[in-house]
């Protein structure tokens, strides 16, 4: 299984940000994310923790840790080579 594509919106450093790997003949096997330093490089690996985390109402972070713009929600959609796709909403 591969992402074939990262879709963030309203988070952290990007208001509109989608990485697409789906056009590619083959699944690269090494994807290299460069950048000046607050350019936003880790904010994509944040974006998996996101999506990954128990629950949105999970307390350890405040509810607009993960929002560029405080008074908008957030979404992060994964999607995946199997058909799958991922979402999370911060409403």
């Amino acid at each position: 299984m591969f992402i074939k594509k990262l879709q963030l919106t309203n988070f952290k450093r990007f208001t509109d940000l989608t990485l697409d790997l789906s056009e590619q003949a083959t699944p690269p096997k090494l994807v290299l994310i460069i950048g000046a330093n607050g350019s936003g490089k880790s904010s994509i690996f944040d974006a998996f923790e996101a999506v990954s985390s128990k629950t949105k109402d999970d307390t350890t972070l405040p509810p607009t840790y993960y929002r560029k713009n405080a008074e908008n929600d957030f979404k992060v959609t994964i999607e995946l080579s199997n058909h799958q796709t991922i979402t999370r909403l911060d409403d």
